[in-house]
């Protein structure tokens, strides 16, 4: 029987999803990586070159970043994607690409949640920028380093971040 980590995910967005819609993604470095080679995330070269890359893919409009947020080893995000790129294929290229020039040795697949609504919205961005207080990583939300959100990235052509309906 599949375990959860062996297990391939579904990530085709259904058709009665609406375009825009915001997804809570999670990525993680894989365990064996992390534990023998000592190798964290957020080393001060790979974290910013990640964050450099989330911003990259931003302004290339292959995602709309909410919230990226980067633990020790592993990822959180708040993304809202184009209509007509699959989540999967943007989510791969970028864990390809960072597997490459980060040295990062992501587990497969991916975890993701669509967002319903704006009240959900805030709630787990609050959950995601508590992270590293609830992990002993630092004593506010506000002093954790390795995160960016859509306050700090300009909106592609001037628009407006999709939100959820």
């Amino acid at each position: 029987m599949a375990t959860d980590s062996a297990r391939r995910l579904h990530h085709a967005i259904p058709p009665w999803v609406a375009g825009g819609s915001v997804f809570h993604i999670r990525l993680r470095a894989e365990r064996a990586w992390a534990s023998l080679t000592r190798s964290l995330i957020t080393a001060p070269a790979r974290g910013n070159a990640l964050l450099d890359s989330v911003a990259h893919y931003h302004r290339q409009r292959c995602w709309y970043c909410h919230l990226f947020l980067l633990m020790p080893d592993h990822t959180h995000a708040l993304l809202a994607f184009p209509y007509d790129k699959e989540t999967s294929r943007v989510i791969g290229g970028w864990k390809s690409w960072r597997a490459r020039h980060s040295a990062i040795e992501w587990q497969d697949n991916f975890f993701d949640h669509r967002i319903r609504n704006r009240s959900e919205l805030e709630r787990k961005a609050i959950y995601i920028r508590n992270n590293p207080v609830v992990k002993g990583l630092c004593p506010r939300a506000e002093d954790w380093p390795w995160v960016i959100d859509s306050a700090a990235l300009e909106a592609p052509s001037g628009t407006p971040a999709p939100t959820p309906r």
